[in-house]
């Protein structure tokens, strides 16, 4: 598995692509995809693997310039071998979900999280709540939550 920031893949897909198929990943986590409803999924097919997506969500801000910023959103790619579903939760931030049923041991429920410092902090007590109430042990979440200011060391 791999996770990255992309800050817009678009223009950056052939490179995406060959990364993706020259280390075999099984799973691909991305936030800041910049995509927005006028890239189609069509053109974002990779053979082989099943794309979960969530773009920019604008209800979640209050300010329309930085909602119409193209920003945000996330992917997750997983191998189609894997058979994932999606699994959808709002949690009021950009987030997509997916279960992973790995041949050799339990289903995971796979996060992929991109919270703007705009959205606020109620998306966590969601999140929680969805963690809480899912019927998974096996969960991951990556993502950028946009805590620049937490000390991960010292968690102040």
């Amino acid at each position: 598995m791999i996770y990255f920031y992309a800050q817009g893949i678009s223009k950056k897909f052939v490179q995406f692509n060959t990364l993706l198929h020259s280390k075999e990943y099984d799973i691909v986590a991305v936030s800041e995809t910049w995509f927005d409803s006028s890239v189609l999924n069509s053109k974002f097919i990779i053979s082989g693997y099943t794309c979960f997506r969530q773009d920019r969500r604008i209800e979640l801000f209050d300010d329309e310039l930085y909602a119409n910023e193209a920003r945000g959103g996330v992917i997750i790619l997983v191998k189609n071998d894997l058979r994932p579903d999606l699994v959808y939760f709002d949690v009021g931030a950009e987030l997509i979900s997916c279960i992973i049923r790995p041949k050799v041991s339990e289903p995971i429920c796979l996060c992929c999280l991109y919270r703007p410092e705009a959205a606020g902090l109620k998306c966590f007590g969601r999140l929680r709540k969805f963690l809480y109430e899912y019927d998974h042990s096996n969960i991951v979440i990556v993502g950028d939550f946009n805590f620049r200011g937490i000390d991960w060391l010292t968690l102040e």
